[in-house]
């Protein structure tokens, strides 16, 4: 796939292309390449190019539950959502079997890791590195404490 006039588009561009069954979806870009499994008799597959207008890290730690988000949407508002993470059967029946109580780590670790989950500092401080990468400022450090 070439897209022969990209300059003109906005950064958060993606495309869409369906084959069947199959669907891909990527950052637009000048040159691409996809690659789908055999069409079959399908004559015909469909390619869509959307603009995202919001976006946020969601922790997919299935014991936390249902927790609620807010997404700022550019010119639309806010979206508030509900978020439910659960895990598959496959996923739970792959659980580690539990430590001795003797090499379990520490309260002090869990106390850390309870602190990290409790301000979604994770995925605050991912975020804030994707932005720094993205932006590249001159002074790292200023941007980040903006």
């Amino acid at each position: 796939l070439e897209a022969v006039q990209t300059d003109s588009m906005p950064d958060d561009t993606f495309i869409c292309v369906r084959v069947g069954d199959t669907q891909k979806l990527s950052r637009l870009a000048s040159q691409r390449v996809y690659r789908f499994p055999q069409a079959g008799d399908r004559r015909y597959g469909k390619i869509e190019v959307f603009k995202r207008i919001g976006a946020c890290s969601v922790g997919l730690d299935s014991e936390t539950g249902s927790r609620d988000i807010r997404i700022n949407t550019d010119g639309f508002g806010l979206l508030d959502m509900a978020v439910n993470v659960m895990g598959s059967e496959k996923a739970a029946a792959s659980k580690v079997e539990p430590m001795d109580p003797e090499k379990k780590p520490g309260g002090k670790v869990k106390e850390a890791k309870e602190y990290l989950s409790k301000h979604r500092l994770e995925v605050r401080l991912s975020e804030a590195m994707q932005a720094v990468l993205r932006e590249r400022p001159d002074d790292p450090e200023t941007f980040l404490a903006q």
